[in-house]
């Protein structure tokens, strides 16, 4: 296409948008807090500060069709308040207002951050313009604005050439004053009117020079654009309103319960005004929050709900992400969120929504249908950076063969409505039947649609003959439900191919939340107990507590994406969290002692399915509580045996294994340290290679590495494929090798400085009592921007990983090239590499990210990047990794339950003299996990929520309580009757509750 052609196209949009202007003022003086100020205006600010501003136009009489505008030309968001009530807000997708009827008293209140979190120290009013609009011409001139640039997107020269001829038909031409309103509004399609509007915009407004006439027209030409727009889309398409919305991200949380009603109150707007839409938001946590600010505009909310024109969808407490969070916060995640929902709005949310989480696990399909879901809506699939997804609409079967139909949006999830922009993201849809979501709104920041979407929209039926701008929920629903019976299917995780590095960023984040985790699984076990018994206890309610824990698991929080101030929130938040739990499982063991009349003292409590049979440390590997006053002793490893799922009550305190002995066979030369126990033979030489070996040979050697992590973009989000590379490796100045015995531990300690003055000290802490291996690693790091990994070379001949998920395991074949994008993947808790003679598992905790290249296994032990947030894990950091040398993945459930369900140590001063043993059930099972056992939320029975591994099982459930068997969903409200012997299929999760006689 000739570019002179384009220009005239675009050029002649801009005149005629902007010749839908009447009586235009730009607005000089206003008042700022109180005060007069004249424009431009500016000041320092802090984040949380309010601008009051407050305008007093003179408001003429409108003609027939004609409607009000304000718009602001300002560098943060403000709430827009006519009378006093809140109606919208003014941000870079909202840049105007339009009303038809003037009010007495203008306010907007405004804050310095804009709406991606930066700008946050100083606050600017560059213009602010009044006018009045035709209406109907600019809702024409806009349709065929999106109608010329789709034509433009499509190369078509003889289309464009008729659009000219109809647009010159046109002969007004805009003045000054209108051409700045279309410049403010941003409708900028022609440089040069910039620089008219700022050489003469202010003396024209000011009468220092007489403006040109104002343009008018007809709009008869524009109709004959519209009538013969040249596009034609065939597309099933259901068009959402949406408002993306990231809990936090470059921003707090405080910020963003801003964002939510300012979000909310721009869509009720546009409902109010009388546009017909379908709007969709997700978060159980936004609606709490805007309830909590605005209930008023909840209100609204909830009667447009009502009305089936704005959609709860998700049916999440967040949109959290799903690989580095254990089962049981799945399905909190669900049970919060779709219980607020049906509290709320009297209905489950039926749609899965997660269009922004950096992967899905293989239990989500399962987790879904369970929690009330029926389809999923996904798109970060399209940020694949090795191989293209192949669908759009698709059967995603999950690792127990559940299914539901997905769909994949196929551009953004803040779509601009443009036709152009529709156009394109259909070309890739090749089945013209299957459902297509577009989603339409500003997001990320918040937003939502405006009123231009809108006005394209009620158009698209024009271009776009299934389209379907208003429709039911049940309607899209059974279409999906129909057109899924052809779908082609997708088996397993839904790894997406981007963003590998948040498996490691920000170890602080990770820590917390898994401490958290942890203890709440350990309250809902006491409050379990105190259930059977039917003690009740005053301080029950941990819901604020898992509300905390839900929203850090955000898919920008807990992969820790985030900005500095989002983490200052997050980690206080989290810590006041920690605190509660503790003294609630304190206060509650007090109270079940003082119910069954025994001495509260020195109590173990092991919440695991599993009995505790091992040496352990006692504030690194326990939910320790002391009550404990002086000095803490030096060595803190305690061996335990307790049976599972019991309350034990010692007569004495713990005591430390201070005297043990030994059993290692040991060899300690200068070169090298040999250790040799029952389970595994241990061997560091002086390079800082350790090597662990069993009867049959060498299992692994491994070394520690610090490499330059320089991704090309998105520094917290990724590892790139290079930086892996041995190219770059730092070079090591120097490095030493200690060994000594710490009463019954054997240590081996290694430390390495490496070129730019980092140090890591990795420390080996291993039990003659015990069949794993502890490794701490103590990283010191001078320079951002680095990975610390171990490194594991073996001659294992399978390439085959098994790893953990929520709910489950996945095995990752990287024999297969399809495998190759996973170089650097999520493993929830473990990853077991084995053959049919050898094999060995890494178990962590709270790390997340792992590699496999070029036969080498490597576990991310910290990430240091610079952008969001160059000071995470900035201070010396220590991460724990354990080494299991068993090839049967399934041994890490039992010789390392304490990682799964740590014990409780209740650690008193005094002595009881009295032992006691209370056992709330036993379970013989044959490869089944229980994931937690938890009070129905109704209190009138107890939930143990398990899963089967990859071959099935069967699950046998006594106590010497008498009780009843019932099974649900996880929302805990579909209920049948159910034995005591429960047989489960491959990766099925089952919710059994026991109804305890009382």
């Amino acid at each position: 296409m000739k570019p002179d052609i384009k220009r005239k196209a675009l050029r002649r949009v801009q005149d005629i948008i902007s010749i839908c202007f009447n009586y235009v003022i730009l607005i000089n003086q206003i008042k700022i807090n109180g005060e007069n100020q004249m424009l431009p205006f500016s000041k320092k600010s802090t984040p949380d500060e309010e601008i009051s501003i407050k305008l007093q136009p003179e408001l003429q009489p409108l003609n027939e069709g004609q409607k009000y505008l304000i718009a602001l030309d300002m560098s943060g968001i403000g709430i827009a308040k006519f009378d006093g009530n809140k109606i919208q807000t003014i941000d870079p997708g909202h840049r105007y207002i339009s009303f038809d009827k003037a009010p007495k008293s203008i306010e907007i209140v405004a804050t310095s951050t804009s709406l991606f979190g930066s700008n946050m120290w100083s606050f600017r009013i560059n213009r602010i313009i009044f006018a009045t609009v035709d209406w109907k011409k600019f809702s024409a001139a806009l349709r065929i604005e999106s109608i010329i640039k789709s034509a433009l997107a499509r190369d078509d020269e003889t289309l464009i050439s008729g659009f000219l001829e109809s647009l010159y038909k046109v002969k007004a031409t805009p003045n000054i004053m209108q051409l700045t309103v279309s410049d403010i509004i941003d409708h900028k399609n022609e440089g040069s009117y910039e620089e008219l509007v700022d050489f003469y915009s202010v003396p024209v407004n000011d009468g220092k020079l007489a403006d040109l006439p104002y343009g008018n027209f007809s709009i008869s030409p524009l109709e004959e654009i519209l009538h013969n727009s040249g596009i034609k889309i065939q597309h099933n398409i259901y068009p959402m309103g949406h408002c993306h919305i990231d809990a936090a991200w470059l921003w707090p949380y405080s910020e963003t319960k801003k964002k939510t009603e300012r979000s909310f109150l721009n869509v009720t707007r546009l409902f109010d005004d009388g546009y017909k839409f379908v709007f969709a938001q997700s978060s159980a946590l936004f609606y709490k929050w805007a309830k909590e600010k605005n209930s008023k505009l909840f209100s609204r909310i909830k009667e447009l709900a009502g009305e089936g024109k704005w959609l709860p969808v998700g049916g999440m407490w967040v949109e959290s992400d799903t690989n580095l969070l254990i089962g049981e916060s799945l399905a909190r995640q669900f049970l919060y969120g779709q219980n607020y929902f049906k509290a709320n709005f009297n209905s489950d949310a039926k749609i899965g929504w997660l269009p922004d989480t950096f992967g899905f696990s293989g239990q989500l399909p399962q987790i879904m249908r369970q929690s009330g879901i029926e389809s999923f809506i996904t798109h970060k699939l399209r940020w694949n950076d090795t191989n293209v997804f192949p669908h759009t609409f698709f059967n995603w079967c999950g690792i127990d063969g559940t299914v539901i139909p997905t769909i994949l949006v196929n551009s953004t999830y803040n779509g601009n409505m443009q036709f152009d922009e529709i156009n394109r993201v259909l070309s890739n849809v090749n089945n013209f039947d299957d459902p297509y979501v577009y989603q339409f709104g500003y997001g990320d920041g918040g937003g939502g649609p405006n009123s231009e979407m809108l006005e394209l929209l009620d158009f698209l039926p024009e271009v776009a003959k299934n389209a379907k701008p208003e429709f039911k929920q049940e309607e899209f629903l059974k279409d999906v439900m129909n057109n899924s019976k052809n779908a082609p299917e997708v088996n397993g995780e839904l790894y997406v191919e981007t963003h590998r590095g948040v498996y490691t960023t920000n170890y602080g984040i990770k820590r917390r939340v898994a401490l958290l985790e942890d203890r709440l699984i350990a309250c809902d076990f006491i409050k379990s107990v105190l259930n059977s018994h039917n003690i009740s206890h005053q301080h029950n309610d941990l819901s604020e507590e898992w509300e905390t824990l839900l929203t850090a698991q955000f898919h920008d929080v807990l992969p820790g994406s985030a900005n500095y101030y989002a983490y200052d929130e997050a980690f206080s938040d989290l810590d006041r969290a920690i605190r509660n739990t503790e003294s609630f499982i304190n206060e509650s063991i007090k109270a079940y002692c003082k119910e069954m009349k025994i001495p509260f003292g020195n109590m173990i409590v092991n919440t695991s399915q599993y009995n505790i049979n091992s040496s352990i440390d006692l504030r690194r590997n326990t939910i320790y509580i002391s009550e404990k006053s002086g000095k803490e002793e030096s060595s803190q490893n305690v061996s335990l045996s307790v049976p599972s799922f019991t309350l034990n009550l010692n007569d004495k305190p713990l005591s430390v294994n201070s005297n043990s002995q030994n059993d290692f066979e040991i060899k300690n030369d200068k070169n090298s340290v040999f250790i040799k126990g029952k389970y595994y033979s241990f061997i560091v030489d002086d390079n800082c290679n350790i090597t662990v070996e069993r009867d049959l040979g060498i299992i692994f050697s491994g070394h520690l590495a610090l490499l330059e992590d320089v991704p090309g973009r998105f520094d917290a989000w990724n590892i790139d494929l290079d930086t892996l590379n041995p190219g770059n490796l730092l070079s090591e100045k120097t490095k030493s090798m200690d060994f000594k015995q710490d009463g019954v531990n054997t240590i081996v300690s290694v430390k390495i400085h490496y070129e730019d003055d980092s140090i890591i000290e990795q420390r080996f802490i291993m039990n003659p009592n015990n069949s794993f291996i502890e490794v701490r690693n103590r990283i010191n790091l001078r320079n951002r921007e680095k990975l610390v990994k171990f490194f594991i070379n073996s001659k294992i001949k399978s390439k085959t990983l098994k790893c953990e998920i929520p709910f489950g395991m996945v095995e990752r074949d990287f024999s297969d090239d399809k495998n190759k994008a996973k170089f650097e993947f999520p493993a929830l808790r473990f990853v077991n590499w084995s053959d049919q003679s050898k094999g060995f598992s890494i178990v962590a905790r709270e790390l997340h990210g792992y590699s496999f290249v070029n036969d080498t296994l490597g576990i991310s032990l910290l990430k240091a990047p610079l952008y969001p947030n160059p000071f995470s894990d900035g201070k010396e950091t220590e991460v724990t990794f354990f080494i299991l040398p068993e090839k049967d993945y399934k041994k890490v459930y039992r010789e390392l339950n304490f990682v799964f369900h740590p014990p409780i140590v209740i650690d008193h001063a005094g002595e009881t003299n009295m032992k006691y043993n209370d056992q709330l059930l036993k379970v013989t099972e044959d490869d089944i996990i229980i994931e937690n056992i938890k009070e129905t939320e109704n209190g009138k029975g107890v939930l143990l929520r398990s899963y089967a591994l990859e071959n099935g099982g069967k699950l046998d459930i006594s106590s010497k309580h008498k009780f009843g068997l019932e099974e649900s969903n996880m929302l805990e409200d579909k209920r049948g009757k159910v034995n005591d012997s429960i047989e489960y299929g491959k990766y099925q999760i089952r919710n059994i509750i026991l109804n305890f006689e009382k």
